[in-house]
């Protein structure tokens, strides 16, 4: 996406914004703010505060669906192709539910292409949908997409080196924990957990505050910790039993403003029994944000917004909520920056397309050169006599004319079949599979006579039939027949009239 994009992660107890603006270095994080919705009196109250912070207008805007509003189920299908996917979708997961499809909206990954297609759906009520839009415009904020918070940073992520084959990815929140599975570089499986009792919740600052808490209770952090690490291993394992296969992730990693618990990553590998890691989007990637900003951010609570705004549209794995009657009328992105690299584009292709017309022209101009060059070479070689030459290929027609007329006042041409045609004639009639041997052939005005030897008189009868049959001649006949000196040959005259 073009220009400066706005990343609006919404949750149920919070609202996370970053704007990032793209370059030829990379993206530059403008700007970042954290309202929490309850503090601020509402949802609307919280999308205000954060409006009124930002001092550059958006491009383009990337916004979560909060993840207790969606329903998360994995399905198999028998064919491949998405549009059939999507037309059978509905009624798939229509037993599923308690409430009627009809009120449904829903998105789809593609996992694997085996013999049944797996795929991950995802379903969100329309006048959830509605209500979230609604809530947003009323702000001056019109998102182009709708996504899940975690699939954009899990998509960075697969593509990165810090990510395995097999991995779990946990965004834990107040009271909320989100987890994706991804196997093969694919996301597997989405599922979300409430938390009925966090203890951590009340003891979570705001985003300015980076410094290590003192966090109370830390027996009962650990409960927590193992009751829903719990959960979460029973959900990978019957996940893995579903699919009929085993499912071992290699690696966790984590965020969100619930792993402010500094002891997070020890009591995450301790009941999950694999290695965690927290990630840091801005970490090795070329992000680069001012000191004022640098000053406040914290990415376990900023990284599901820059995810959002990171999110490439085209290429990365993804949902969008924003469709149906929900879709966007701007027909395109970033207007003005499309605009312009569209005239750059135009431009250049304009004048390669000069420069192909002018190569084309001067080949040409090259080629006709050198074929009046080869025309007059040739002319003077028939023509010797010449020597001025205006227009060769006239000159030549009118040469080509004078000699037709010379010949035909020569006798013996003045007949309709040139001397060239007659001879042509009798070598066409006479079979190549005969044993004969012309010594002599006369032409005249009136007759041709044909003089030779051949190895028996029926064979003089062949050659006189063969020639009868041609238009050329009236009349054929024998003049004479008789064995030569040697007795061995025949020696024959063939007389033939000629017709006019």
């Amino acid at each position: 996406m073009p220009g400066i994009i706005l990343g609006l992660d919404i949750n149920g107890d919070s609202v996370t914004a970053v704007q990032i603006k793209g370059g030829l270095k990379g993206h530059q994080i403008v700007f970042c703010a954290d309202a929490g919705i309850e503090e601020s009196g509402g949802l609307s109250n919280a999308l205000r505060a954060i409006a009124g912070q930002m001092e550059q207008e958006s491009d383009a805007c990337i916004a979560s669906v909060p993840v207790e509003n969606l329903s998360f189920r994995n399905l198999w299908m028998p064919f491949r192709d998405r549009k059939k996917i999507a037309q059978a979708l509905p009624f798939e997961i229509e037993g599923m539910l308690p409430f009627p499809v009809s009120d449904l909206m829903s998105e789809f990954l593609v996992n694997d292409h085996s013999e049944k297609t797996q795929v991950l759906a995802a379903s969100v009520k329309r006048d959830t949908v509605s209500h979230y839009l609604m809530e947003m415009q009323s702000c001056g904020i019109d998102p182009d997409i709708l996504e899940i918070k975690c699939v954009p940073i899990v998509s960075r992520l697969i593509k990165s080196e810090v990510i395995q084959d097999y991995g779990l990815f946990l965004d834990i929140g107040e009271t909320r924990i989100t987890m994706a599975l991804f196997d093969s570089r694919r996301i597997s499986l989405i599922r979300t957990f409430t938390l009925n009792e966090a203890p951590w919740q009340e003891q979570i600052a705001g985003p300015s505050d980076n410094a290590r808490r003192s966090f109370s209770d830390p027996e009962h952090i650990d409960s927590c910790f193992r009751s829903f690490c719990s959960l979460i291993g029973t959900t990978v394992h019957s996940f893995g039993y579903n699919s009929g296969r085993v499912v071992h992730p290699e690696k966790t990693l984590f965020t969100g403003k619930g792993a402010l618990f500094p002891d997070t990553e020890s009591l995450l590998e301790k009941h999950l029994n694999i290695p965690a890691q927290q990630i840091d989007l801005c970490r090795g990637s070329r992000i680069q944000m001012d000191e004022n900003i640098a000053r406040i951010w914290n990415p376990l609570l900023m990284d599901g917004a820059l995810g959002l705004a990171m999110r490439n549209s085209k290429r990365d794995q993804g949902f969008n909520f924003r469709k149906d009657e929900f879709e966007t009328k701007r027909p395109y992105l970033g207007f003005r920056t499309k605009f312009m690299k569209a005239a750059v584009l135009l431009s250049i292709v304009f004048s390669l397309l000069i420069a192909d017309i002018g190569i084309d022209y001067y080949l040409l101009k090259d080629s006709v050169r050198k074929i009046d060059q080869k025309i007059v070479s040739v002319f003077r070689e028939t023509f010797p006599d010449i020597k001025r030459i205006v227009d060769p290929l006239q000159q030549m027609k009118v040469r080509i004319s004078e000699t037709k007329k010379l010949a035909e006042a020569v006798p013996g041409t003045a007949y309709r079949s040139p001397v060239i045609e007659i001879l042509r004639e009798i070598s066409k009639r006479v079979s190549m599979s005969l044993n004969v041997s012309v010594t002599r052939i006369g032409i005249d005005q009136e007759t041709v006579r044909v003089s030779g030897k051949t190895d028996t008189y029926s064979t003089v009868d062949k050659i006189q039939n063969g020639l009868e049959g041609s238009e050329f001649f009236n009349e054929v006949t024998i003049s004479s027949t008789n064995l030569d000196k040697s007795g061995n040959q025949v020696q024959f005259e063939i007389k033939l009239v000629r017709a006019r």
